[in-house]
């Protein structure tokens, strides 16, 4: 962020603050002033960072994912857990009948 003021005139009674990203204006009657706020695009960085971070991310996952054996035994239900693939047990009891 950037802040430029130009003064003509008056006596020195304005401040400005980059770190703040603010200006105190006090005006006199023949007094002038202009200020530019400049600000910086954040698009562009925020960006890089975010894919930055899903990269690592993926390569955290893929690095750390189960082997093969295991995923398939997973899918058969070997070793519990539940899951997409474990089934519900036959039912025990009989059909209602209808009179």
């Amino acid at each position: 962020m950037s802040i430029a003021c130009v003064k003509m005139g008056g006596t020195t009674n304005s401040t400005v603050s980059v770190s703040s990203g603010s200006a105190s204006i006090t005006l006199e009657g023949s007094e002038s002033i202009a200020c530019t706020f400049g600000a910086v695009n954040s698009r562009e960085r925020t960006t890089e960072v975010i894919n930055r971070f899903l990269r690592k991310r993926v390569d955290m996952m893929l690095s750390n994912e189960p082997g093969q054996n295991r995923r398939i035994d997973r899918l058969r239900n070997r070793f519990g857990g539940g899951g997409t693939a474990a089934r519900a047990p036959p039912s025990t009891s009989r059909p209602h009948r209808r009179a």
